[in-house]
């Protein structure tokens, strides 16, 4: 297939313009995945904690690695889409 000189710069504006609407909705996405994850985790230990229930100190260092662990991974995840974005073309 050929394109003709004066089409292939239009054209590359359309895929970069294709390009830059996918990152915003990929973006758009994992933020909303993350707070919506951080909502649920704030939601799981509200009903741990609520009406006064007293966590033994075994629950509280379990409770302690899973949130650590859980915002480990949704830091991991954030930088890997970020790093996805910065990278380079050839």
């Amino acid at each position: 297939m050929r394109i003709a000189d004066d089409e292939k710069p239009r054209i590359l504006l359309g895929l970069l313009q294709e390009r830059y609407s996918a990152s915003h909705k990929i973006r758009e996405r994992s933020d909303r995945f993350t707070i919506l994850a951080l909502g649920w985790a704030a939601a799981g230990i509200w009903f741990l904690v609520r009406n006064g229930h007293v966590l033994t100190s075994g629950q509280r260092v379990a409770l302690t690695v899973v949130v650590v662990a859980f915002g480990a991974l949704l830091l991991l995840l954030q930088r890997a889409l970020n790093r996805g974005f910065n990278l380079k073309p050839a």
